[in-house]
């Protein structure tokens, strides 16, 4: 996902593969342009999903999550994650993983 220094967030488009890690499996290239002030998420399904949440309230949970967190200008991306994080925490129903990168102006 990536938070543009206006606010938006998109969800990119990217082909779907395996985990990282998971397997020995093959996974596909693919180049993005990233605007200077973008935030780069990356996460796992955790963060998104879970037993009561569906996979597209999830996303958006997260778009509104992430572009609030990182409203205001100055706010470390430690900060954000930790507070992206404890918004949509499920109830330790999954482990999470969220990380953050913002492209230099």
């Amino acid at each position: 996902m990536l938070a543009l220094p206006d606010g938006t967030t998109e969800v990119l488009s990217l082909p779907a593969g395996l985990p990282l890690g998971l397997s020995a499996g093959t996974f596909e290239a693919t180049q993005v342009t990233l605007p200077p002030g973008a935030t780069l998420a990356l996460y796992t399904d955790g963060l998104a999903e879970s037993r009561t949440r569906p996979l597209d309230d999830g996303i958006a949970a997260l778009r509104d999550a992430l572009s609030s967190a990182l409203d205001h200008p100055g706010t470390s991306l430690d900060s954000a994650s930790e507070t992206i994080s404890q918004a949509l925490r499920q109830r330790g129903e999954d482990d999470i993983t969220l990380v953050l990168a913002r492209i230099r102006q």
